[in-house]
């Protein structure tokens, strides 16, 4: 069965819908998948991926015994399974008891600083998920998404990824913004209001929506 089912992952004739629903249905087969992220074969390992992802939405408790291999996966060789990672790990946040993620809150965090757009909109775009499942970290996330404007320009970090960046800080810190102390309140509003001038319309849109709910 399980060699059946990663012979089937790597050519293609099942679908990632199709081996959720079988994960589903026989829990036994997580730790198949799990080992699959490992694979030397990408459709096997970004099929085995989106199938974690997907299932840490819907049973983190499932996935928490894993909650190692995903750390692993961060900062490591293929850039596509850091981003999983992110989610997978924010997902799990709500169902941690044992402060794991307390542990590893810096590491996860530095990857905004990783150089590349997706891996810093993914730990952007899942804080709010991560301030929620922890509300005694909302104010040390808020700092952490504070951070996008002294993120540095380079080769796959232009002004305009930054400020794309700062637009997922600001509708993530929307999303948080009642869990912050009084004192990160003023923080974040002065942040916002920071980005008004932006040529990035977008951007200006999410903090004219921000600051509209705040007046």
């Amino acid at each position: 069965m399980v060699n059946d089912v990663i012979r089937r992952l790597a050519d293609k004739s099942i679908t990632g819908e199709e081996l959720l629903r079988a994960v589903e249905a026989d829990r036994g087969l997580i730790p198949m998948v799990v080992d699959g992220l490992a694979s030397a074969k990408p459709a096997v390992r970004y099929g085995c991926a989106r199938v974690l992802t997907d299932l840490s939405a819907r049973h983190p408790e499932w996935l928490y015994p894993h909650w190692d291999v995903f750390v692993g996966l961060l900062g490591g060789r293929y850039r596509p399974l850091t981003w999983s990672a992110l989610t997978i790990i924010a997902n799990l946040a709500g169902f941690d008891t044992d402060g794991r993620f307390e542990a590893i809150f810096e590491r996860y965090y530095s990857l905004m600083g990783d150089g590349y757009l997706v891996t810093a909109a993914n730990v952007v775009g899942n804080s709010a998920k991560v301030a929620r499942a922890k509300p005694h970290l909302a104010d040390a996330v808020a700092g952490k998404l504070l951070g996008v404007e002294a993120i540095k320009v380079g080769p796959h970090m232009t002004e305009e990824c930054r400020r794309v960046l700062a637009e997922h800080a600001v509708e993530a810190l929307d999303s948080l913004f009642e869990l912050l102390s009084r004192e990160e309140r003023k923080k974040v509003i002065a942040f916002v209001r920071r980005q008004r001038g932006s040529s990035r319309k977008p951007l200006v849109a999410a903090v004219e929506r921000f600051l509209a709910l705040r007046r």
